[in-house]
């Protein structure tokens, strides 16, 4: 049986600030990653560009492909676990094989929700979450001149405008009454909507796909609540993600939305740590524990987990709800609260002519959110800083 010191599942940007804050403690102990994904680690929010820059993997790489190497990180890729056992500290392997560690970390991350719609399972159904949907896109785009997305939140518009830039003809499905509603606020939904629209995409808010058309067990279209029907090859389903909290469940470790940890990213098992997007962490804008899906959080609670599991451990404070993008050269940054809230005074600048947005929001005299585009996002480190 392998034996490792550190054993980490999972292979994206938690693991990475994991390995990274493991080796500034201790220089020797054996490391190893089990991933059921068969590549080294890459940028997820940036994996659009595989579509828009020539399909080169290189585009969307997280560390270079020597980042193990120098760490002394044995990769086990491509390989799913599918039981961890706390009572003999070991995890099983779809394979069979049975691995011991002395800390283990869960960092599954998150899977795209499927919502109940009919036709879902049909081919020419993608999603838009990691590198193998997005492979499996590019590979067929041959045969595609027209493209539904379903979900007008920050994946879906990162597809909408990949695909637009690669000559698709791309309508956006939104049950909500606005594009980004649970990243920005309704000012600036609508100068982001009002980018792509300027694109020639499509988009439909208040708006849900009934079910998915198809031909010989091919997309063809969708069709609306109400009966409006799109004539399309390809549906990009981004409604969301849940986080792959099942091993946690079935090894017994306390779970609620997502894993349960305390300051220092560890579980119910003192050996047993998770971060990224599958536990609850601390939001310090609501002081609360809740699901905090977001890249920079990722890195500094599996960061904070590895200090931890090297012996080295350092309280994580917690993260803020923070989101940063660009649509068709226009950025857009949001960080803690940006919804509209009573009793909170909002300092708006906007120019029309310029695009230039910002909003603070302050309650009690303490900044708790902000939403900035175009120019205006010259400060948000600052500002971000502050809340």
């Amino acid at each position: 049986m392998k034996k490792f010191d550190y054993l980490i599942i999972g292979n994206s940007v938690a693991a990475v600030g994991a390995i990274e804050a493991i080796r500034e403690v201790d220089h020797k102990g054996s490391i190893a990653v089990i991933s059921d994904e068969p590549h080294y680690a890459y940028s997820r929010p940036r994996i659009s560009e595989y579509i828009t820059q020539g399909r080169d993997a290189s585009s969307v790489c997280y560390r270079t492909s020597d980042f193990y190497d120098k760490n002394s990180v044995q990769t086990i890729l491509g390989v799913r676990v599918e039981q961890v056992n706390p009572g003999q500290k070991t995890v099983m392997l779809e394979t069979g094989e049975h691995i011991s560690y002395k800390k283990l970390l869960i960092a599954t991350g998150s899977k795209p929700i499927a919502p109940p719609i009919k036709g879902i399972d049909l081919e020419g159904v993608y999603y838009f979450t990691t590198f193998k949907h997005v492979e499996e896109l590019a590979r067929n785009l041959k045969n595609v001149d027209r493209t539904v997305v379903i979900g007008g939140g920050l994946i879906g518009l990162q597809a909408a405008e990949a695909l637009h830039k690669v000559g698709i003809q791309v309508t956006v499905v939104e049950k909500l009454e606005r594009v980004l509603a649970q990243s920005v606020d309704k000012h600036a939904s609508a100068l982001v909507e009002a980018r792509f629209i300027e694109h020639g995409i499509a988009i439909l808010t208040s708006s849900s796909v009934e079910e998915i058309l198809g031909e010989n067990g091919t997309v063809s279209g969708v069709r609306l609540e109400g009966g409006m029907q799109i004539a399309c090859q390809a549906v990009v389903v981004a409604v969301g993600v849940s986080p792959r909290k099942e091993l946690a469940e079935n090894a017994g470790l306390a779970v609620n939305k997502g894993i349960i940890v305390n300051d220092f990213m560890q579980t119910s098992d003192p050996d047993i740590y998770a971060a990224g997007d599958v536990v609850e962490s601390l939001d310090i804008t609501l002081d609360e524990r809740r699901l905090l899906q977001i890249w920079p959080t990722a890195y500094a609670e599996g960061r904070a987990a590895g200090l931890a599991m090297a012996g080295k451990p350092v309280r994580y404070s917690g993260g803020l709800p923070l989101n940063a993008t660009h649509f068709f050269g226009y950025p857009v940054v949001s960080a803690g609260l940006v919804g509209d809230f009573e009793g909170c005074l909002n300092i708006v600048d906007f120019d029309e002519s310029s695009g230039f947005y910002r909003r603070l929001i302050l309650k009690d005299g303490i900044l708790i959110g902000m939403v900035m585009a175009g120019d205006a996002v010259d400060r948000a480190g600052i500002i971000t800083a502050l809340i």
